[in-house]
């Protein structure tokens, strides 16, 4: 748990520091999107395969784009 939490707080900071304020509704974006989409495979599937860690990642990855644009 202390590596997740230091690795977690490290890329904050690297995407606080690129993006500055526009950062905050991107990070919002991708937490809502992965505890949907893990609320989703544990109710359909009942529990998270390598597919369903693909599919989050990529669902969260258009998250952010789009609220990035949205700010842009």
């Amino acid at each position: 748990p202390a590596r997740l939490v230091a690795g977690t707080l490290l890329a904050a900071a690297a995407i606080w520091l690129a993006l500055g304020e526009r950062a905050l509704p991107a990070a919002g974006a991708a937490l809502l999107v992965t505890l949907l989409a893990g609320r989703y495979f544990h109710r359909q599937l009942g529990g998270i395969t390598g597919d369903c860690l693909g599919a989050a990642n990529q669902l969260t990855e258009v998250a952010v784009y789009l609220a990035l644009a949205a700010r842009w």
